[in-house]
């Protein structure tokens, strides 16, 4: 199946929820630092960048959704929007996909 990745509905969707919260309060760090509240040389500014690389992290996971979106022939736009916010949740759910598409083509 896929190793090393959240299968379970469950798991996957908790990962969903925090993974949308705390992408939400990175972006709204972003948003605080450019305009100025937040200061130099303090504990929110490294929060800052710890969520800098996460929706980094998240924009890459954004752009391989796009890749396996347009594989299986769904809307990247659509599938890549979705994975940004919701993370490795949403790779794996496209990856299971992937992987049933190639089951069916093998078993006709």
């Amino acid at each position: 199946m896929l190793p090393l990745l959240p299968t379970h509905p469950l798991a996957l969707k908790v990962i969903k929820v925090i993974s949308c919260t705390l992408i939400a309060g990175a972006l709204g760090l972003v948003v605080s630092k450019l305009s100025g509240i937040i200061e130099d040389h303090t504990l929110l500014e490294r929060v800052f960048w710890v969520g800098t690389a996460a929706l980094l992290f998240h924009v890459l996971e954004g752009m391989a959704a796009v890749i396996l979106a347009y594989r299986l022939k769904e809307n990247p736009v659509k599938a890549g929007v979705y994975t940004f916010w919701t993370g490795i949740a949403g790779i794996t759910e496209m990856l299971q996909r992937l992987e049933n598409s190639r089951q069916a083509t093998t078993v006709e």
